[in-house]
């Protein structure tokens, strides 16, 4: 059984300046599985790393198991 590389791909939108608080926008792709998501924030785009990594059985850095 191969293990999974774990490798993503990840897209972000432009970032508007001129706004006070600008969001982190875009999209991921998990490449192994083909599993996407669009984020509209950091915690969105964490969230599904997080998730994808746990599938894998590797889970996320400072995560209690």
């Amino acid at each position: 059984m191969s293990q999974a590389r774990k490798t993503f791909v990840i897209q972000l939108d432009p970032v508007d300046a001129g706004t006070l608080e600008p969001a982190l926008r875009g999209w991921v792709e998990e490449l192994d599985t083909g599993s996407s998501t669009q984020f509209a924030s950091s915690t969105a785009l964490v969230a599904f790393l997080a998730s994808a990594l746990r599938r894998a059985g590797t889970p996320p850095a400072g995560s209690e198991t």
